[in-house]
């Protein structure tokens, strides 16, 4: 549970006497940046999200950013140990203890708790520099260096907050192992980096580099100037030497010099943030179902659809017309092969609960793909597509602030023969306000607005996503599509390629 100083809450659970078999065991929290699940005890959830909202305001402190809500809240769901991790993630490594992931459905986050949350910690930090647009315009040294700052902060009593201590291992790869050069950290992502020993310490350097710019005054000052000559068009290795005043060789040695020091990290006091947490306990469903609807994102094969739809489909059966297993049995059905049968879940949700917002978007969901789908009689598709807006417009009045209601609409109007209208650039736009860190809202608003004759902008919506510190290929797809926007080219074919999960 993060790192804080006073433990006895660890102590106190393990004293607990255990819940009962049939006990309803999920909790959700909704604080102003997170809704967390968990079936933890209920102050450890309430202690958690507390630190994480302090988190979110560390972050936005040090880097001046906007200290108002998130506008879409991230859902993060803490779980006992990997063997949860491995319901949603399967083919996770053996030494992973979280991930982030950020596909067309939405953006969450798993992790493992009364643990480390190095990767929770590490990946929340992309998610916000990302959604405030910082880190779309960083290169990707400074983006992985900013995350694992931030990572290693903790928590202790009356507020006090601790920031840029080093994790041991990438302090020891600092003091013994073989840098990466300079010129590669600034030039290139990690994955490009095709040396082994180099590339283990890619993260270890960049921490450094950044630890050391944000260490006083005079040196923030230099890392906003390089960042200046960046946004410029400078070359990386060019643009530091001219802001530092030192080559990278000089540099090299100054942080060497630097690794050495007693590093000083930042301190906040009577940081905690005053804010109510609304807690729920959710229906008995949810330990049947949760985390099985959660690895419909992304987590499963095709081979492995038939057995997943069936272990979904007995569940559901358990709680008929509960929300949530209708709701789950829908997704699986739109996902893992039996369409007709999801949207008749879908359909009996919608009329058990006529304002599901998610429900909704998931019907208008499976009836455009049933819309494009080749078997589908070519009469047949407008009336689909009509319903699936009238679905989503309901949706939008039952909760107006949904990045997917709004990503759904936008989509049913590219077959239109005006398409993009000025109203259809104006629904791409705020989707991408809702949810900056999806990629496919980025290559969607973008493929819109090389059609309606905007080059510049489609360029300024996908520079975030080219310059992922991942890359993958949504990043690689971006980079197309800048190129086409450059040279005078058409829009790519598809508006709905997604980077994939990460898992650092």
């Amino acid at each position: 549970m993060f790192r804080i100083a006073c433990c006895g809450l660890a102590a106190a659970f393990a004293m607990l006497a255990p819940e009962p078999a049939a006990a309803q065991r999920w909790l959700k929290a909704t604080t102003p940046n997170f809704v967390v699940y968990s079936d933890a005890p209920e102050p450890y959830l309430r202690e958690y999200v507390q630190n994480l909202e302090t988190f979110d305001k560390v972050i936005r402190l040090m880097l001046t950013m906007p200290l108002d809500p998130a506008k879409q809240r991230l859902p993060i769901y803490l779980v006992r140990g990997k063997a949860e991790l491995e319901v949603v993630r399967p083919e996770l490594p053996e030494n992973v203890a979280g991930f982030y992931s950020a596909s067309s459905e939405g953006p969450f986050a798993m992790a493992i708790r009364q643990g480390e949350d190095d990767v929770l910690l590490h990946e929340y930090a992309h998610h916000i520099l990302i959604g405030q647009g910082n880190g779309g315009q960083y290169p990707a040294w400074l983006n992985e260096g900013l995350a694992e700052y931030f990572m290693t902060t903790s928590f202790h009593a009356a507020g006090r907050v601790d920031v840029g201590a080093a994790n041991e291992n990438r302090a020891s790869w600092v003091a013994e192992g073989s840098w990466l050069p300079l010129s590669d950290l600034f030039s290139k992502r990690p994955g490009e980096i095709r040396d082994e020993e180099h590339r283990a310490t890619y993260y270890p350097v960049a921490w450094l580099v950044t630890h050391y710019f944000l260490s006083t005054p005079e040196r923030k000052a230099q890392l906003n100037r390089y960042l200046s000559l960046l946004g410029q068009g400078g070359e990386s290795g060019s643009a530091m030497e001219t802001a530092t005043g030192m080559t990278l060789d000089g540099l090299t040695r100054a942080l060497r010099t630097y690794s050495r020091s007693a590093r000083q990290g930042v301190r906040f006091t009577n940081l905690t943030p005053n804010l109510e947490i609304a807690i729920e306990r959710l229906p008995a469903s949810a330990d049947a179902l949760l985390l099985k609807g959660l690895r419909l994102k992304g987590g499963y094969t095709e081979e492995e659809e038939p057995a997943l739809l069936a272990d979904i489909e007995a569940q559901a059966a358990r709680f008929p017309d509960d929300p949530l297993a209708l709701f789950t049995l829908g997704h699986a059905g739109l996902h893992a092969g039996d369409r007709p049968g999801g949207l008749t879940a879908l359909r009996r949700l919608i009329a058990l609960h006529p304002e599901h917002v998610e429900g909704l978007q998931f019907l208008a969901m499976g009836l455009m793909e049933q819309a494009r789908d080749d078997a589908t009689p070519e009469g047949a598709r407008p009336e689909l597509v009509r319903e699936a807006r009238s679905l989503l417009g309901r949706a939008y009045r039952a909760a107006p602030g949904e990045f997917m209601t709004l990503h759904l609409l936008a989509q049913t109007r590219q077959g239109a023969p005006d398409y993009p209208t000025e109203n259809d650039l104006t629904t791409w736009d705020q989707a991408l306000q809702l949810a900056p860190q999806i990629g496919g809202i980025r290559l969607g608003y973008a493929q819109a607005l090389i059609r309606a004759q905007e080059p510049d902008e489609a360029i300024a919506v996908l520079t975030p996503l080219a310059n992922a510190p991942h890359g993958g290929p949504g990043a690689a797809a971006a980079k197309q599509m800048i190129e086409r926007a450059r040279t005078g080219g058409g829009p790519a074919s598809s508006a709905n390629e997604t980077p994939p999960a990460e898992t650092d």
